[in-house]
């Protein structure tokens, strides 16, 4: 799958990521406003700072969610038109699942069952629960991802680590050994992509979607003082 790219816009920082295999380039962005057209700029800058041609790309792997709506729709069509431009696979990554990869590999001695959080808005989270096994190296699901309320997320019994941008929020009702409040980057999109890779799950630019969880009309719900503050914080 390499040279492979990778993009993510699921949060307030949009990034764009390229591996070889063996070595890592990532550009990123902070805010909303021109994300398309930012998007693209930063391909060209990390194919440049990669010294890799598009030409050269095996394939494309991106955030499909859950995360930001406006970013979610933008990081799709974006790989979207690249993949079918350049008549490339793509792999679509979950967005939560990418972030226990991450932890996993970076952590290689965890044992036992983490759950990565992300603020959804309007009161409610993004969630899913992995269960990590250093002696066979998998990461097994626990749990779909999933949106709902603080109160409503099911938390693993052995729970060892809270990944996401809003981990602190699940430590105040409970006591947990590690927290990390990350936010995802590309780069942490190439371990699933590889997996799925492996296992013939890529897609066809024509079948690419986000993953949003909550309906587009939920999201008309919002107040314009919640949407203007969705926007900045984005």
């Amino acid at each position: 799958m390499y040279p492979s790219l990778s993009i993510d816009c699921t949060d307030k920082i949009c990034s764009i990521a390229i591996s070889d295999g063996d070595n890592l380039w990532q550009i990123e962005s902070e805010g909303e406003k021109r994300q398309a057209r930012k998007l693209l700029a930063l391909v060209d800058q990390c194919l440049e700072s990669a010294n890799i041609s598009k030409g050269q790309l095996q394939s494309i792997c991106w955030a499909a969610g859950p995360g930001s709506f406006t970013g979610l729709r933008i990081a799709t069509a974006v790989s979207q038109g690249l993949a079918y431009t350049l008549n490339l696979p793509l792999l679509a990554v979950s967005s939560l699942e990418a972030l226990a990869l991450s932890a996993a590999r970076t952590q290689p001695n965890l044992q036992g069952s983490i759950l990565v959080i992300a603020d959804a808005y309007m009161g409610e989270y993004y969630w899913a629960a992995f269960n990590l096994s250093p002696t066979t190296k998998i990461v097994a699901r626990l749990s779909p991802d999933s949106l709902s309320s603080l109160e409503e997320i099911q938390i693993p019994d052995d729970l060892i680590l809270i990944l996401g941008n809003s981990a602190d929020d699940l430590v105040t009702k409970n006591s947990i050994l590690k927290i990390n409040q990350s936010v995802m980057r590309a780069q942490d999109l190439f371990v699933a992509a590889e997996t799925q890779y492996s296992r013939n799950e890529k897609i066809s630019a024509m079948h690419a979607e986000p993953v949003y969880l909550r309906s587009k009309s939920a999201w008309k719900t919002l107040s314009q003082q919640e949407q203007k503050l969705h926007k900045a914080e984005q």
